[in-house]
């Protein structure tokens, strides 16, 4: 499972993602809307629910603006970018994600 570092208190960047099958061939997200899914690893409550930017529908790429209050305490969380649209509601395999003390 893979892991992404930010640092508590930072804002103003992207966190951007590819969608893919099991095979890692591109999940095309047109007509789809993408969310970046944060809960606590023991909490199944979601510590963020946050809607991306589409990049390229085809190749399958979004990203999440981060902004000011959406990280501001140190903690690894878990992750997920999940899609849905009409009757369909897809989860991508999950990933840490570590909020580190800033320096």
């Amino acid at each position: 499972m893979d892991t992404v570092t930010i640092y508590k208190g930072d804002y103003g960047y992207a966190l951007s993602y590819t969608c893919q099958d099991n095979a890692g061939t591109a999940f095309s997200l047109s007509g789809y809307t993408a969310y970046l899914v944060v809960w606590e690893p023991d909490d199944s409550n979601a510590h963020l629910t946050g809607t991306c930017t589409t990049d390229v529908a085809a190749s399958g790429t979004c990203h999440y603006d981060v902004v000011s209050g959406n990280f501001d305490t140190e903690f690894k969380y878990m992750a997920k970018i999940r899609v849905e649209k009409a009757s369909t509601k897809i989860s991508f395999e999950p990933f840490w994600l570590d909020v580190k003390e800033s320096i």
